[in-house]
Parts: C-alpha cells; sequence; structure tokens
C-alpha cells in the first residue's frame, strides 16, 4: 500500500491523507484528461490558465498533520 495525500487542485489547503493500491494508483492514473483546445491554442494561453489546465488532483506524499497547509 502506498500513503498518499489528494486534493481537488494545487490551490487547496487540506489535504486528504489516503492508503491506495500500486495497481489501484496506476488505474487512476491510465485515464488521460483532454481538453478542446488544440496545442497551439493551449501555449497562447495565459500561464495561469495553462496551469489550471495541467492541474491533478494527485499530490504524492503523506501529511502527518492533513489540515490547513501554508505551501508544500
Amino acid at each position: 500500500m502506498l500513503n498518499i495525500a489528494i486534493c481537488k487542485n494545487r490551490k487547496d489547503k487540506v489535504y486528504k491523507n489516503q492508503e491506495i493500491s500500486f495497481e489501484n494508483l496506476i488505474e487512476k492514473l491510465k485515464t488521460t484528461t483532454y481538453t478542446k483546445e488544440t496545442y497551439k491554442e493551449y501555449l497562447n494561453l495565459p500561464k495561469e490558465h495553462q496551469d489550471n489546465i495541467k492541474d491533478v488532483e494527485f499530490r504524492f506524499i503523506h501529511i502527518k498533520k492533513a489540515h490547513l497547509m501554508e505551501d508544500l
């Protein structure tokens, strides 16, 4: 089992510790999320918008106290 902390996006201050098997983690990471813009359009987007598109749910860490964190 792997210990990870998850959140909805990179700006969240609250992370939830979770145990997950390596096999389940691989299953979750198998699915690629596609967005509607082309690569060229993506490159022309503001940096903040690009960051929001790339934002992912998983953080591969385990937090001892999973509550309001300043920065990771």
